[in-house]
């Protein structure tokens, strides 16, 4: 039995959590910005620069990406 969820599913969870910041007009410009970076995530043309001290999660947060783009083939 297959557990895993579609990488369609993925970005369809995170875009219905975007909404739950549409709750306050001030939020507004938040979320037309999360919803830019969402549709830029499933464009598969972007680049992505992680700066940080040693021993702060960057080859977790990479291998999570990573991760994404094994599932979607």
């Amino acid at each position: 039995m297959n557990n895993q969820i579609s990488i369609e599913d993925k970005f369809k969870y995170i875009r219905n959590a975007c909404y739950l910041l549409d709750d306050n007009a001030e939020r507004q410009e938040l979320l037309l910005d999360a919803l830019a970076i969402l549709d830029k995530f499933r464009d598969n043309n972007f680049v992505i620069a992680v700066f940080a001290p040693f021993n702060y999660g960057k080859s977790t947060l990479l291998n999570a990406l990573l991760s994404l783009k094994r599932d979607k083939n």
